[in-house]
């Protein structure tokens, strides 16, 4: 152990093998172990006033990791000074200090279990931690020992449980060791290579933990006298090589296993306290830091490709400290507005025309949407809001469920406010607002629909109360106001009402990028940022409204991480702070924001799923497979890096979209992306179908993909809409204009043979989703409206052929007249 049975040299009073009566002592009689003593805890205690400094100037203060990891320094250094003590204050010194030892020993423990929390389930931490304080009373029995055994009183209780010592040290050691390797592996995008390349401190932190772990295997064999023929019982081995008598190859064996293994245990221990002094956050916040290091210099490339793709399409390039949102128009629609390209975008004229509509149909939708009545109809009258812990805490469950897991923009110590804002009865302040706001939303989304939940109104009292705060929330300056905005704009968006989010979400871009500016250290504020930029895209992708320009921020602020993110356990009430076992799984899954940079580096790429089109000398628009197929080798790589708990590569069957775990909502939202992506990239083949009356057998292969696409990306969106409340209105849209262009494509006579029999059912489905949504929002119920009826135009054979009488391969079939409104449903999906 600690100082071990070595320190000291022990002199044979008896000369019989099986009964030698030792007495421990400081090796004074021997000038060659008192050097060797002097020289092993002056290694040890340099060191660790070396790390003891590193950690101190590197802490960050607030931290109680970092504090921890210089404890577990301080409390070691004293044991690195007992050979100074003279017998016989030398045994009680020794074991005193090692006192310290031991603790910082079992504090180290605490710090990997710190260190490696966030990748470990509940039930798995606890149980990791559970027995690191079962472990406590060998310790203790061990201190005894030490007492007993360098004080030469009983000799027998240590040299009985020193055998065991590294059983109850360093499992857990092992493990965290392991797992870290198993974590690179299989939930990053980099291998372990890769990490040690792009940071050589992580690099340096691994072998360590390696270089720990053999001289833990060199201990255990030293004390369980594996090779005890090579150490003969009271001599150093180590100084074997003083003696001529002695082979080359056992004095390396006596170099290596002390009879003690004192040494051992030192050098075991510093490379233990190395690994936490490299790196002193948790081993995710550390690897999550790269990943955004990473992601980041990926979307630098992205940026360049930006700039090269407008140099070559003879477009001026976009300057990326520009801040004018009028000139920075939407990437997505941005290439193709000029050029006329009918996109499936409603704010397109070109795509308007196409399908027969009228150009001012965005005007026309933001007039009804604008003209609805506002939601906050009723007042209560009372100033003062009051509500239970208990009533409160499911609020916050269900708003951590449905809202934080698409959009995690609260700080990390957000449940303190929250729950002071509750007991103090909501004074008037941003963090009052902050919480009410919480509670709002939260309402909406426990609600069965959203339907229901304008019925109802249970979130009427809170919202309000929110409201008369509002002007705490424009005067505030700082990220709080931001929140507040853009929460604002998160419940309007759960009640499907695109343009009041968006008036919010610009008062908070603004807010955000004045902050920002003002603050250029404000790393803690790059999830707000980034969510600003996906809400702006999500809104501004369908309406022709004026970006704020918060996307020309990202240079300004890193990819979030999960580090400073509001964390909740799931189905935790105030009153009982420990969390069920069923819902306590799936914890350290809701604390991760891979989801999020997942969604990031999607929505990158989908400013470039319009790029598959050739714009001709004379001004018309052909198909690009080559470009095509580039994107579509991104998109699939896209799909290959996502970590196994949001991956779909198993695809399902169409209609099999159960909710299974507490990521599948997450995953039916990336699918509907990914497939809606693929639907991009094939509509220029299937629009130069249609405006050249006829298509050659590779354009046609492509036309069959752009409707494979389709049908696979609707019943993705119908459950994507049950499950992604806030997305509702935008998902939607997407079902309608998706649709309205694969109805265009499938009544071409050229193209009727190429749809399959999905295509035709995902129609249906559509008008479905749309109707389910329309009590819901009246601009979705125009939508719906437009859509059924060209369905209903189309079914009815008014067109050139009729669609909806062909099998799967394309041949005639006998059918209903209109099969889209017979009553019984192949397939069943919950709407809104």
């Amino acid at each position: 152990m600690t100082g071990s049975n070595s320190i000291g040299s022990s002199t044979l009073s008896m000369q019989h093998s099986d009964h030698a009566k030792r007495t421990v002592q400081r090796p004074v009689d021997d000038p060659a172990a008192l050097i060797l003593e002097a020289w092993s805890q002056g290694l040890m205690t340099g060191s660790l006033v070396i790390m003891a400094a590193v950690t101190y100037a590197n802490m960050r203060p607030g931290v109680l990791l970092h504090k921890l990891i210089l404890l577990e320094l301080i409390l070691a250094l004293a044991h690195g000074t007992f050979i100074f003590a003279p017998d016989p204050v030398y045994g009680w010194y020794l074991a005193t200090t090692a006192i310290g030892l031991i603790v910082s020993w079992s504090l180290h423990n605490v710090i990997a279990w710190m260190k490696n929390t966030p990748f470990m389930g509940r039930k798995l931490s606890l149980f990791y931690i559970g027995t690191i304080i079962l472990a406590q009373p060998y310790w203790a029995t061990e201190i005894y020992a030490n007492f007993a055994y360098f004080n030469n009183i009983n000799l027998t209780v240590y040299e009985k449980i020193r055998p065991w010592e590294a059983l109850f040290r360093d499992p857990w050691w092992i493990y965290t060791t392991c797992n870290l390797f198993w974590v690179v592996k299989t939930q990053y995008n980099f291998g372990i290579l890769e990490l040690v390349r792009e940071c050589p401190r992580f690099g340096l932190m691994l072998v360590s933990m390696c270089l720990s772990i053999v001289f833990i295997v060199l201990d255990v064999i030293s004390v369980t006298g594996a090779l005890k023929s090579a150490m003969p019982l009271g001599i150093n081995p180590f100084w074997k090589v003083c003696s001529p008598s002695v082979s080359p190859g056992s004095i390396l064996v006596s170099l290596v296993f002390r009879a003690d293994g004192w040494c051992i245990l030192q050098l075991c221990f510093m490379f233990k306290c190395l690994c936490d002094t490299i790196i002193l956050d948790d081993f995710k916040t550390a690897l999550d830091k790269l990943s955004a290091r990473w992601l980041a210099e990926l979307s630098r490339l992205w940026e360049q490709l930006d700039h090269i793709t407008a140099v070559v399409q003879g477009q001026t390039p976009r300057s990326s400290s520009s801040h004018d949102g009028r000139q920075d128009s939407f990437a997505l629609t941005a290439p193709g507005a000029s050029l006329g390209f009918p996109f499936m975008v409603i704010q397109s004229e070109a795509f308007m025309n196409l399908l027969g509509l009228e150009q001012s149909l965005p005007v026309l939708l933001e007039h009804v949407e604008r003209g609805r009545k506002a939601i906050p109809a009723q007042s209560y009258g009372a100033n003062i809001v009051m509500v239970d812990l208990q009533e409160a805490s499911i609020l916050l469950n269900a708003f951590w469920e449905q809202i934080h897991t698409w959009y995690p923009i609260l700080h990390a110590d957000y449940t303190e406010e929250f729950i002071q804002a509750i007991t103090s009865c909501f004074p008037t302040s941003v963090k009052s607002c902050l919480t009410l706001l919480v509670l709002a939303i939260g309402c909406v989304v426990e609600c069965e629909s959203v339907a229901d939940a304008l019925r109802s109104r249970p979130e009427a009292i809170y919202i309000e109360a929110a409201m008369k705060m509002l002007p705490c929330a424009f005067a505030h300056s700082g990220p709080r106001s931001a929140q507040c905005l853009l929460l604002f704009a998160i419940y309007h968006l759960c009640h499907g009402q695109p343009f009041q989010a968006y008036d919010f979400v610009a008062m908070a871009s603004y807010k955000l990028q004045n902050y920002i500016i003002n603050e250029l250290d404000a790393d803690s504020d790059a999830t707000q940022m980034s969510i600003l930029a996906n809400c702006f895209c999500e809104i501004t992708v369908q309406l022709d409204l004026v970006n704020s320009g918060i996307r020309n921020m990202t240079s300004f602020a890193p990819v979030p991480t999960s580090s400073g993110t509001w964390t909740w356990h799931l189905s935790q009430s105030f009153e009982s702070s420990t969390p069920s076992d069923s819902d306590g799984e799936f914890y350290p899954q809701s604390n991760d924001l891979s989801y999020f940079v997942a969604e990031i580096a999607m929505r990158k790429m989908l400013q470039r799923c319009t790029w598959s089109t050739s714009t001709l000398a004379q001004g018309s628009h052909v198909y690009a497979p080559i470009v095509a197929a580039e994107l579509e080798r991104q998109l699939d790589e896209w799909l290959q890096l996502l970590p196994q708990q949001l991956s779909f590569r198993a695809s399902s069957a169409i209609g099999s979209h159960q909710r299974r775990d507490p990521n599948s909502a997450q995953v039916e939202f990336l699918r509907t992306q990914y497939y809606a992506f693929k639907a991009s990239i094939y509509w220029p083949a299937v629009y130069e179908a249609l405006t050249a009356g006829e298509a050659n057998s590779d354009l046609l292969r492509h036309c069959t993909r752009f409707f494979t696409s389709f049908a696979e990306f609707v019943p993705s969106a119908a459950a994507a809409v049950v499950v992604c409340k806030p997305n509702l209105w935008t998902l939607c849209t997407s079902v309608f204009t998706i649709s309205m262009a694969a109805l265009a494509g499938l009544t071409e006579p050229c193209l009727v043979g190429l749809v399959p029999r999905e295509a035709i059912l995902g129609l249906k489905l559509a008008i479905k989703v749309l109707d389910g949504a329309a009590e819901v929002s009246p601009s979705l119920a125009e939508m719906g409206a437009i859509l059924k009826e060209r369905v209903q135009l189309s079914a009815t054979g008014s067109c050139i052929q009729n669609p909806f009488s062909i099998t799967t391969e394309g041949t005639a079939m006998t059918t209903e007249p209109d099969p889209f409104f017979d009553g019984d449903d192949d397939v069943s999906y919950p709407v809104t």
